[in-house]
């Protein structure tokens, strides 16, 4: 056997060797992942950017088995009582498409991935939803 047969071999043992039970191991599951978060805020207008202001940090619900949802298992009913923030989002992708402009000075309900730190956070939007024609809580 030559060295190209032998270094072959080998590596095909060692890809053999770290499968178990016929299965090979899946990696552990990266926490900095991106997921879909639901944020609560008021639809205001900066110059021609939009944004989401006293909006709520992403909102996390508890289940029953311990786990928390967050994105689409935020409901609107649950987040009508999200109480006032103190974050600011400015709002991207799909703006026309969800009618944003027509929603200013509402409050909101919108899920979608964050993006940037600090005062250049963004969310890109998968979902808008009006829970109330102001932006006051009651």
């Amino acid at each position: 056997m030559d060295m190209t047969r032998t270094i072959f071999a080998a590596a095909v043992i060692g890809v053999a060797g770290s499968v178990t039970g016929g299965m090979a191991q899946r990696p552990a599951p990266n926490p900095n992942q991106m997921q879909v978060v639901a944020v609560v805020g008021c639809v205001t207008q900066d110059g021609t950017n939009w944004a989401l202001t006293g909006a709520s940090a992403p909102i996390v619900v508890p289940t029953a088995d311990g786990k928390v949802q967050t994105g689409a298992g935020v409901t609107a009913e649950r987040a009508k009582s999200e109480p006032v923030g103190k974050e600011r989002y400015r709002l991207m992708n799909m703006l026309d498409e969800f009618g944003v402009a027509q929603h200013k000075g509402q409050r909101v309900l919108v899920k979608g991935l964050v993006l940037g730190q600090g005062a250049d956070r963004r969310i890109n939007l998968v979902s808008f939803e009006p829970i109330a024609p102001g932006c006051e809580v009651k």
